[in-house]
């Protein structure tokens, strides 16, 4: 199965091609993704969603 286009923009577009500023940008965001992953979810998308 191919990309679809979302993931193929996020991939190589929306850094434009600056593998530099992909890598400041995800080096960045992993801690917040980290954090986020080990919250418990409650099950409810809603009340997560107004959580953060």
């Amino acid at each position: 199965m191919g990309r679809d286009m979302w993931s193929e923009w996020l991939l190589r577009r929306h850094f434009g091609g600056d593998a530099q500023r992909m890598r400041a940008v995800l080096d960045f965001l992993r801690p917040v993704r980290d954090t986020k992953n080990q919250e418990p979810r409650t099950g409810n998308q809603e009340q997560e969603f107004r959580r953060t």
